[in-house]
């Protein structure tokens, strides 16, 4: 990645030659931002080593989430601005996920208020499959390193008193799409369901890739 570009509120990252345009705790544009079609053979970048914690407080790391496709996705509990949107977004994606395929790995971006237990509660009150959707928190540099080199993503947090409690991180709204050796493979739009048959119909694609 080469670096972070804030105009007009709009996120730009650069990273292998392409821009990756995502918003700023604004409203997604309803099209997909490097949004590879099934079967694309495009990879974006490949997520790190991580070690986060989920609802439960178990450990969860980037091998335990190989061999499977699923989507990464960057809300926070107490937000006001898209991410209901977001979970609205993803409530109807887990729908279409069949058990034991694809999942769903929401992380929260503001980890030091979303704990294991707050995570807990909040799953629960949006109606997460445990076996489908998982939410991950944990050390907040780690997740903000996390977001922003594995997933090209930015995460920014207010200084406190700046920013209403709800709107204090700025974050991409987007779906990243993961294959099964832990390689982004698209963006997809996640305040809107614009994007869904088509993030479904990349996620068989990764499901059934072999190489």
């Amino acid at each position: 990645m080469k670096g972070l570009l804030l105009v007009a509120g709009t996120c730009m990252l650069a990273a292998a030659g392409w821009v990756l345009v995502v918003t700023c705790s604004r409203p997604d544009a309803s099209g997909p931002v490097l949004a590879a079609p099934p079967g694309s053979k495009q990879v974006f970048a490949e997520v790190g080593p991580f070690e986060l914690q989920d609802r439960t407080g178990a450990a969860v790391r980037r091998e335990d989430l190989l061999g499977r496709p699923w989507v990464a996705s960057f809300v926070f509990t107490r937000c006001t601005g898209p991410c209901p949107r977001v979970v609205g977004t993803l409530r109807k994606l887990q729908a279409r996920l069949a058990e034991g395929g694809p999942r769903i790995v929401t992380i929260s971006v503001d980890p030091e208020w979303d704990t294991p237990e707050v995570l807990r509660a909040y799953s629960a009150e949006v109606g997460a499959d445990p076996k489908r959707w998982i939410f991950l928190t944990g050390d907040p540099k780690a997740v903000q390193a996390l977001v922003r080199t594995s997933f090209l993503s930015p995460a920014e947090v207010a200084p406190p008193g700046e920013a209403p409690i709800g709107e204090h991180v700025s974050h991409s709204t987007r779906l990243v799409a993961v294959d099964r050796k832990g390689r982004v493979r698209g963006f997809y739009a996640g305040e809107t369901d614009a994007d869904l048959d088509l993030l479904v119909r990349s996620l068989a694609a990764l499901q059934d890739e072999r190489d």
